[in-house]
């Protein structure tokens, strides 16, 4: 972990600074790691503290667009509860090895857990907080991503006031999911180390991209009949 501690000090993306306040909250708590504690701190994004892992360590980077639809048969070897509570997820196993998506490689006990659980030899795979909650959420919670449930929770209730009308997009915008909604996208924003966010508001589609590194990514976006709730909630920041 000290390695991709200096690795980032030096890439500029960490103070040194930081990293001794985490280290003297991490003294006082004794939980978790250094690294992954300034990450919550909102002290380092994530992506930054993964892309540095993966100059370290023999892992690769999972990619999203990979990941089966459906959990793949025979992974189901450590209760769902414990995946969420440590953020892995098994995305694949066969008789000798399991394949398990992380988040903080410097916390050895889920691996040292899995690799006793499941007598194989763990291969982990980096990924982001919010990429292995929404995997899990698509294979055994409602098939949806964390946005996509909060979509579902809004329902179409939107639908039935008038999108111009200014006192109906207030209240909308000042309604919880849509509170959640914008606060996601914000968040994942920040975790991707995103610039600025762009939000184009079309005829049958909302899109949402993220500047990183100087060019716009496409992420996940509302759908479009939210479009006016989500940009009303933005006005109001």
């Amino acid at each position: 972990e000290s390695v991709v501690v200096q690795k980032l000090i030096a890439a500029g993306r960490l103070k040194e600074s930081d990293v001794a306040r985490a280290q003297r909250l991490l003294a006082e708590s004794g939980d978790g790691t250094v690294s992954s504690l300034l990450v919550r701190l909102g002290l380092l994004a994530e992506r930054d503290l993964i892309d540095a892992w993966a100059e370290v360590l023999p892992a690769t980077r999972f990619d999203t667009s990979s990941a089966p639809p459906t959990p793949p048969e025979g992974i189901d070897l450590l209760p769902l509860r414990f995946q969420k509570a440590h953020r892995v997820a098994i995305l694949s196993a066969d008789a000798d090895r399991i394949q398990v998506l992380i988040t903080d490689p410097a916390d050895p006990y889920p691996l040292q857990a899995i690799a006793l659980a499941t007598r194989r030899s763990v291969v982990p795979i980096l990924a982001l907080g919010n990429e292995i909650e929404d995997l899990l959420e698509r294979w055994y919670g409602t098939g949806r991503s964390a946005l996509g449930s909060i979509v579902e929770t809004m329902g179409r209730e939107n639908e039935d006031g008038d999108a111009g009308d200014i006192e109906h997009l207030r209240d909308l915008a000042s309604e919880a999911p849509v509170i959640r909604l914008v606060n996601l996208l914000i968040q994942r924003a920040v975790e991707q180390r995103a610039s600025d966010i762009h939000i184009e508001p079309f005829e049958d589609h909302l899109t949402v991209r993220y500047r990183v590194d100087g060019l716009l990514r496409p992420v996940e976006a509302p759908p479009a009949r939210l479009a006016a709730a989500v940009i009303s909630r933005i006005k109001i920041l």
